[in-house]
């Protein structure tokens, strides 16, 4: 709407004047727009390196994970082996062995009995030694 008195030649001058004004934000928006693109083409170059660090880590932990289960595997199956031997010796049976295990339970018990009389002399030999002492030896 026109003013009485206003002539059109100044109401173009000032909608070309505010049509100047909205295109700086337009143009500064547009410029943060281009920056803020390059940010996150910079993160997103960033991601996706650290992506596929983790990505490599998780498969050397998945590697070294089997590996260990295979390791485990193999202990588990020495086990069962040695005590599958174990059980098949019949040595254990054998009158040789039985022998061997009642010379060791009686030799142990002569070690005892022997350590306990090395003990009794040894106190018995200290008691002679203080009575000599004390009848002025």
């Amino acid at each position: 709407m026109t003013k009485p008195g206003d002539s059109p030649a100044i109401k173009t001058a000032c909608i070309t004047a505010e049509m100047r004004k909205d295109r700086t934000p337009l143009e500064v928006m547009k410029r943060r727009a281009q920056e803020v693109e390059g940010e996150l083409s910079i993160l997103k170059g960033i991601e996706t390196n650290r992506v596929k660090e983790a990505q490599a880590r998780c498969d050397q932990l998945q590697d070294e994970l089997d590996r260990l289960k295979r390791e485990n595997n193999d202990l588990y199956n020495k086990i069962a082996n040695l005590n599958e031997t174990l059980k098949s010796k019949d040595y254990f049976e054998k009158p040789d062995y039985k022998f061997l295990v009642n010379e060791n339970h009686r030799l142990e018990q002569q070690y005892i009995e022997v350590m306990a009389d090395n003990k009794k002399l040894a106190h018995q030999i200290e008691d002679k030694l203080d009575q000599l002492r004390k009848s002025g030896f």
